[in-house]
């Protein structure tokens, strides 16, 4: 089905195809929306089912979220690659990628974007609010493992604590210091705002149907978003119509009836952008691309220093994706962060789909950049490539 080189092959007891998630779990969020809209036929297990710890685990190498596993037995991680291989071995009936040039490269950028910069914003709403939902983030926690013989209270109450910890110790590496607040809260406000304007019209960012960037937005949505109790109160009061699209990505079928005037399964026509649209994608990329930048600058330097050998991991252990420390300013701020080996062979994917494209339609997608002033996103390109073979990246 797939090289063996790449992905690893094991047995699969539940003899249908699983994804190995969480129910907190931005990128598990992200995968599920992708293969509900997909329409792939799937079985959800949680992290705390022994086949994930005595099966899935040892190959990957990490307690990581999402995983699936095929029928057949092919374990895949990662919510990019999971895409990829979905694609690639036609396992979904919708491909959720536009076919027309601009829509489709703005797909791809929005689903990168938002799967890096929402890190934050999911983080600082959960984190820095603690106090405020604390009953609700424990035992959404603590359920992880899962309930019956699987552990009792007193054992959820420590994995939550446990969680709890490690989450707060890691929040400066992701820009959220309590000088950074009001930056993310600003942000998230922002978003919102546009979104609220946008689903006025139209039920998906590109129209009557769904993309990979509207899973990417589901995955900050449906895990945190919209149900944690801080930053879900937010959305209820500010922007119920972004509350109800999450609702909508959390079906399989389409689930648009409000909108009378839009097609079930129809893009947007003539490859065009809403106004609404582009004023998200100005939000995001505002806050974004200072970030970006700093890290392919890390990146390079970091590379500058490396021992490359193709098909060799850039990181020792799996555990780590961490290049150095980076400084960056967003919104009048100085904002620290870190840059991450996973980020560039993400980014990498749209500059391949980008690279692809006639040189006409190059052309089409630069210039609609351009005036969105995104278009760094298509030239921030790290000297190296990269790949990424059993569950990590390497140099390609």
């Amino acid at each position: 089905m797939t090289d063996t080189e790449k992905y690893t092959v094991d047995n699969n007891p539940f003899n249908e195809f699983v994804l190995f998630g969480w129910v907190c779990s931005f990128y598990s969020g992200k995968t599920r929306a992708y293969l509900r809209k997909a329409q792939v036929p799937f079985r959800e297990v949680t992290v705390g089912h022994p086949h994930f710890g005595m099966k899935i685990v040892p190959p990957v190498g990490r307690q990581v979220v999402p995983v699936i596993q095929s029928r057949e037995g092919v374990i895949v991680q990662d919510s990019n690659e999971i895409a990829d291989f979905i694609q690639a071995n036609n396992l979904g009936e919708r491909t959720l990628i536009p076919p027309s040039p601009v829509q489709n490269i703005t797909a791809r950028a929005l689903e990168f974007m938002v799967s890096e910069l929402f890190a934050r914003i999911n983080l600082h709403t959960r984190w820095s609010h603690y106090p405020e939902q604390e009953s609700f983030i424990r035992e959404q926690f603590g359920s992880m493992f899962g309930y019956g013989s699987h552990g009792d209270q007193a054992t959820r109450d420590a994995l939550a604590d446990m969680i709890r910890d490690r989450a707060t110790q890691i929040l400066p590496f992701f820009g959220i210091t309590e000088d950074t607040y009001q930056i993310v809260d600003d942000l998230y406000n922002d978003v919102l705002d546009a979104l609220q304007a946008h689903f006025a019209e139209y039920p998906y960012l590109f129209g009557g149907t769904e993309t990979v960037a509207d899973c990417a937005l589901q995955g900050g949505f449906q895990p945190h978003l919209s149900r944690d109790p801080y930053p879900g109160m937010i959305m209820r009061h500010r922007a119920p119509r972004v509350l109800r699209y999450s609702e909508r990505m959390a079906q399989r079928d389409h689930d648009m009836p409000e909108y009378i005037d839009v097609e079930p399964g129809s893009y947007i026509a003539d490859d065009a952008l809403p106004t609404t649209l582009e004023t998200l994608i100005g939000v995001i990329g505002k806050d974004f691309l200072p970030e970006l930048k700093a890290a392919r600058a890390q990146f390079d330097k970091w590379a500058d220093d490396a021992d490359i050998v193709p098909g060799n991991p850039l990181l020792p252990e799996k555990i780590s994706r961490s290049m150095g420390e980076i400084e960056f300013s967003v919104r009048g701020k100085k904002v620290y962060g870190i840059a991450q080996t996973n980020t560039f062979w993400a980014l990498q994917r749209v500059h391949d789909a980008f690279d692809a494209l006639p040189e006409d339609d190059q052309s089409k997608v630069r210039a609609k950049f351009s005036a969105l002033e995104i278009e760094e996103l298509l030239d921030t390109r790290p000297k190296h490539r990269l790949e990424r073979r059993q569950y990590t990246e390497v140099w390609a």
